[in-house]
């Protein structure tokens, strides 16, 4: 039956009554027709009719109809529209102010200092800045509360991906349902938040977000559909029913419960995908490759492949990619990959062959840990004249290394933020 994840207990008798019936007692139903409203923390957002019509020309067949009326007021459309205008200039700002601006001291200090004497010309292959969106906590709570306001478009995803006659509409039901990777976006930064204060990163493998979404477009409409067509929609009802009065229980159902076993459904596939996962071991052929543009994602392999066609010869920088495997507790953020957001820097030689590729991080993307005296890195206060920020043991005029693996950070000149 269509949407049959959304019928009440009023509906569902009626259903069954109409199914059990032979062709006599049948007609004793009519209309065969019944509504019910769609609630979420005791507020309609919607009405759900259900009409069942006799074909005339194929007697004992019926084409069973479903509508939906969404309940909205011009007021709540315009407050709506001015949180999302809101929503996506904060989006707009973390871009720029997360990722690209760090671009601008980079290109002038390629321009004026360069990385090696022996380069004439470099070529920057700009990252993906996903990861600065989707691991930002005001960004995907702003996105699940985006999701929560417009739950009657949700029911009417549901009711399109609960058919199959028309597949235009049951892609475009598929496709609206994949917002709600944005659940599983928020309870990644949340866990995050947790793992780092259990210290629990080393059983956590970090998950590109970018790919996650590219994924959610992929499952997140069968999944549900798995759940609407099969006997798992048993939950559904069990859950939709909790919070009603016992005066609205054939008239009504509550979707804050369901909405909440879709969250949980959401953030434990992902974090068993994330335990199962184990980080790479450290060695110096894992260390080589670490720089190389195929350490990340499928997506952002294809994408590198096709901007990045002349080979180098050599692939250095990825320090930060270096620690993690040193210690995954130098992540700030455990949960969430940024192999994607990485920029590279092709370096040229005269000749016009690439001579080495070099592979930045952003130094904000690094967990110094200086509370912790063994793995505790530090800055230091001393003006380098280098192009871009340098993770090592060398001393400098406010840095002494005590021990071999004591590490610093020497800043880049301009105040730039990418690390070699």
């Amino acid at each position: 039956m269509p949407a049959s994840m959304l019928y009440g207990k009023g509906m569902r008798d009626f259903v069954a009554a109409f199914l059990t019936a032979n062709k006599t007692s049948r007609k004793l139903l009519k209309p065969w027709r019944i509504c019910k409203h769609d609630r979420i923390l005791s507020t309609t957002y919607s009405e759900l009719c259900l009409w069942i019509v006799e074909e005339s020309k194929q007697p004992n067949q019926y084409t069973v109809w479903i509508a939906v009326g969404l309940v909205e007021a011009s007021i709540t459309s315009w407050l709506k529209f001015v949180y999302r205008c809101v929503l996506a200039a904060y989006i707009v700002y973390i871009l720029w102010n997360r990722y690209y601006r760090h671009y601008i001291p980079l290109l002038s200090n390629l321009k004026h200092l360069g990385l090696t004497p022996d380069n004439v010309r470099y070529e920057i292959v700009v990252g993906d800045p996903a990861y600065a969106i989707l691991s930002n906590p005001i960004v995907t709570f702003g996105m699940v509360v985006d999701n929560w306001w417009g739950m009657g478009y949700v029911t009417l995803a549901l009711i399109r991906a609960s058919q199959f006659q028309d597949m235009v509409l049951y892609v475009s039901g598929c496709i609206y349902l994949s917002r709600y990777v944005w659940l599983a976006y928020l309870g990644m930064r949340i866990l995050s938040s947790l793992v780092k204060w259990r210290r629990w990163e080393a059983s956590f493998a970090p998950v590109d977000p970018a790919f996650l979404a590219v994924c959610a477009y992929v499952y997140s409409g069968p999944m549900m559909t798995l759940m609407l067509t099969t006997s798992m929609v048993y939950q559904s009802y069990q859950m939709a029913g909790l919070l009603l009065p016992p005066e609205l229980e054939n008239q009504a159902i509550e979707g804050i419960t369901g909405t909440f076993l879709l969250n949980y459904a959401k953030i434990y596939n992902y974090l068993v995908v994330s335990n199962q996962v184990r980080p790479l071991a450290s060695s110096q052929s894992t260390r080589r490759s670490v720089s190389d543009y195929w350490y990340n994602d499928m997506k952002a392999i294809l994408l590198f492949a096709l901007t990045m066609k002349k080979q180098a010869k050599r692939a250095t920088g990825a320090v930060l990619h270096e620690l993690y495997q040193d210690s995954p507790r130098y992540h700030s953020i455990p949960l969430f990959s940024h192999r994607a957001a990485d920029c590279f820097i092709l370096c040229y030689n005269a000749d016009g062959s690439v001579d080495r590729q070099v592979r930045l991080s952003l130094l904000s993307w690094l967990d110094p840990q200086l509370g912790d005296a063994t793995f505790g890195i530090r800055e230091c206060t001393s003006l380098h004249f280098q192009c871009v920020c340098v993770i090592n043991n060398e001393g400098c005029p406010s840095f002494m290394p005590v021990s071999k693996s004591a590490k610093c950070i020497h800043a880049g000149d301009l105040d730039c933020q990418w690390v070699m």
